[in-house]
């Protein structure tokens, strides 16, 4: 089918000034602004299903694994079949730029929206993003990457200040977003918080210098919903789009700074020209169909990918149905199948553990086994300890609540009540099978007394199925780990969750870190196991060209059962000429092996696998000497290594403070990171107080006036709705109206928040009531 292409220099040339301007913020929450009889782009959430709502009604869709479990794959094939399904419902409800992946870096575990991230490692990221943009893209639909860039944390989310110094930022926050706009985005996301004092909204730095400048990206840049907090300055930064619709807060600014030449009409052309091009090659009316039933059992393949085997002490999985088999936990009832907040999709169905059980014809006991309230909980032990006499395997879900948005998690440890019940079960004798549900790394003090440990996580509608087929053996459990499981988070320091959070561990993160200090892991990065044996045979490392290597190696499995292993290439530096982590992930293949067949994995490995950035020459750089080229079946299980010679331009050193060489966070200081960073710590900006107020000034801030303490006062009697006080859902809910900027909070309400409103209320918090009053009480948006 031809389509008429958009002629948009005699779009451009037709529109006003105030049409262009206009079209600089979006229409509505989820449209781009259509003048004249320019089609407006729709927009939906998606990193794991679409989400969107029509009308007051949310649309159901299929509900995949979450990214956090989707990279346990180590499968860029799978990622692009999803990708692609999105795209196909996308199309039949008419979506045209769908809103995913998330590819930040999970620098800790507590990150609030890690769940909805691929991994700690930056390559596995990348590339698994770059596949997913592919897929999704390979409809017509367009994909936006975000959230650009250093966005780790959801404590203060709009206003905190990412401290990161330049080879960490190239290295590892910024690489995954270079390896996906390989493939070309329609969009990439700006992110909420500032990098390195900067709003990333304002960042001429991030959307002008690296994405176009050094990586050539030449699609949109678009705000994450709010994130805008002056429109002319994140203009001229290079912007494009603001989302959602500001309502004309920012108007009058654009005016000025347009009468000023703070801003230019050529440079709001150039910027529109990209938005046209975005109309252009994705607006599409809803078209086609999916099939949901296809959906459906790709859904069950990606459960079946992404869950990990973490413990499986002597074989004692899989289990038989004719076995005596107790069942016990309230998860096993209702397991969280998804995080909440943007990503939360309304699922064509929601498969529990017991409805797994029960479609797959297993029989069993079950009892609720804990709750939140202790005196209950020891009626619910008893009742588990009389159900589990007998039973040839006790089976315990269990897991932290599900994950939100705008929340960071409040710590490693599960339910004191769900650890008590695995200690007892254990205790008395009984063979104990976890099946961890939830985002992420949990403490887990009873590992070794457990005789099998399973990572279902937030696997999908219906992932539970998909672990209920690998506890009794249908399938064989191929997934691994894609984030360090640490025994605990003692050691990762306290540079998490403030207003100004410095990246003093640099480079260390993940299990980058854990190799510098030499601390021991509950579950290493790359961690899974198989039903089956897999030997690692032979290692041979060809030299394809300049600095470029073939590695092949001999995989055989020993066993009958067919299989899936997950090859993993690391690099080890041994030149000593910059500070390098131990070794780093720079290549993978994941393989299908028949029972007791030999194969040999091929993975090539270009220059950029031994690159360091070179913030001197602003490039990357080679360093000239040896290498050690690490192939295993996970960062702590190093099966062969063999050495190459790198011809490097890079021939001298350069120094590193000596707290370096074991990087313990909570030692490390200003003065050393300042050396990394190349200029002394900046200082933590103080939130305004009484006639520092403005549009930037959140709710929590304004609180002094009469009207932001009933505004606080109402946020927090309406969070009770989201859950009882202390809950996910309502300090997330809180934390959400509290802290986000009053301008964002006037755009993002749906017109239940209006400029005048916000507007006035900054000028109460400044000691100006009455004229804050009157600006509230106009019927016109205000003109600032």
């Amino acid at each position: 089918m031809e389509f008429e292409r958009l002629d948009i220099e005699k779009a451009l040339s037709a529109f006003t000034i105030e049409e262009k301007l206009r079209m600089l913020s979006g229409d509505g929450m989820w449209h781009t602004y259509g003048a004249g009889e320019i089609p407006r782009v729709k927009m939906s959430d998606g990193p794991n299903g679409l989400r969107m709502v029509d009308g007051a009604s949310a649309v159901p869709s299929t509900c995949y694994p979450t990214a956090s479990m989707l990279a346990n794959s180590w499968d860029p094939a799978l990622l692009y079949n999803i990708g692609s399904a999105m795209g196909k419902e996308a199309t039949a409800l008419g979506v045209n730029l769908l809103l995913a992946p998330g590819i930040n870096i999970k620098r800790h575990p507590l990150g609030g929206r890690n769940f909805e991230y691929f991994s700690e490692d930056p390559i596995l990221a990348g590339t698994l993003a770059k596949a997913f943009v592919s897929g999704v893209q390979s409809t017509g639909v367009g994909a936006c990457v975000k959230h650009f860039a250093a966005n780790n944390q959801e404590a203060y989310r709009m206003y905190s200040d990412s401290i990161v110094d330049p080879r960490a930022l190239r290295e590892l926050y910024l690489k995954p977003f270079e390896l996906a706009v390989k493939a070309e985005p329609a969009a990439v996301m700006c992110a909420y918080n500032k990098l390195n004092g900067k709003y990333c909204s304002e960042s001429e730095f991030l959307l002008k210098q690296v994405l176009r400048d050094d990586w050539g990206y030449r699609g949109v840049t678009v705000s994450d919903w709010g994130a805008v907090r002056n429109r002319a300055k994140s203009l001229s930064a290079g912007l494009d789009l603001e989302m959602p619709s500001s309502d004309g807060i920012f108007d009058a600014d654009l005016r000025l700074a347009l009468k000023t030449g703070a801003i230019t009409e050529g440079t709001i052309d150039e910027t529109l020209r990209r938005t046209l091009e975005l109309v252009d090659n994705v607006y599409l009316e809803p078209c086609g169909d999916f099939d949901a039933d296809a959906h459906d059992k790709l859904c069950y393949a990606a459960a079946v990918d992404s869950i990990v085997l973490l413990r499986n002490d002597n074989g004692f999985l899989p289990l038989t149905k004719n076995m005596k088999i107790t069942v016990v936990g309230e998860l096993a009832e209702a397991a969280p199948i998804q995080g909440g907040g943007s990503s939360h999709v309304t699922p064509f169905k929601a498969v529990s553990p017991l409805d797994a059980l029960a479609e797959r014809g297993i029989e069993v006991s079950y009892c609720r086994g804990y709750s939140d309230n202790e005196k209950e909980n020891r009626k619910l032990f008893d009742e588990v300890m009389s159900a589990a006499k007998g039973a040839d395997a006790v089976i315990v879900y269990v897991g932290q609540p599900a994950p939100a948005e705008g929340i960071d998690r409040f710590s490693l440890d599960l339910p004191a009540a769900q650890d008590e019940l695995i200690n007892a079960l254990s205790g008395a004798g009984h063979r104990v099978v976890v099946v961890l549900t939830g985002a992420g790394p949990v403490k887990m003090p009873w590992t070794k007394r457990v005789k099998a440990i399973l990572y279902q996580g937030l696997c999908g509608q219906v992932g539970a199925l998909a672990a209920t087929d690998i506890i009794f053996g249908r399938v064989n459990p191929r997934g691994r780990l894609a984030e360090t499981f640490p025994v605990d988070d003692a050691e990762l320091g306290e540079d998490f969750g403030g207003l100004r959070t410095v990246y003093r561990e640099s480079l260390f993160v993940g299990y980058k870190y854990y190799d510098a200090i030499s601390r021991r892991v509950l579950f290493p990065f790359g961690h899974g196991l198989s039903f089956s044996d897999i030997s690692y045979d032979e290692l041979h490392i060809k030299r394809l060209g300049n600095n470029e290597f073939n590695v092949e190696v001999t995989l055989t499995n020993n066993s009958v059962r067919d299989a899936y292993e997950t090859v993993q290439v690391y690099v080890s530096d041994r030149t000593g000429r910059v500070l390098r982590p131990e070794k780093q992930l720079e290549g993978y293949k994941k393989v299908f092996i028949e029972g007791k067949s030999t194969v040999v994995v091929e993975i090539k490995l270009d220059k950029s696998a031994f690159e360091f950035w070179n913030e001197e020459k602003h490039a990357f750089s080679l360093c000239d000497g040896e290498y050690r080229i690490l192939v295993g079946a996970s960062a702590a299980d190093i099966k062969k290594e063999m050495s190459v010679k790198i011809d490097g331009d890079f021939t001298s050193r350069i120094a590193y403070p000596e707290a370096y060489k074991v990087p313990v966070r909570a030692k490390l200081t200003d003065e050393d990171f300042a050396v990394l960073y190349g200029a002394p710590v900046p200082p933590e900006t103080p939130r305004p107080v009484k006639g520092e107020h403005t549009l930037d000034s959140c709710v929590n801030d304004v609180k002094g006036c009469l009207v932001g303490r009933i505004m606080a006062s109402t946020v927090k009697r309406m969070a009770k709705s989201a859950g009882k006080k202390g809950s996910v859902d309502y300090e997330a809910f809180v934390n959400n109206a509290l802290y986000t900027p009053l301008s964002s909070v006037a755009s993002m309400s749906g017109g239940a928040v209006m400029p005048q409103l916000a507007l006035g209320l900054v000028q109460m918090a400044n000691g100006h009531f009455f004229r804050g009053l009157k600006t509230m009480l106009k019927k016109d948006k205000p003109n600032r």
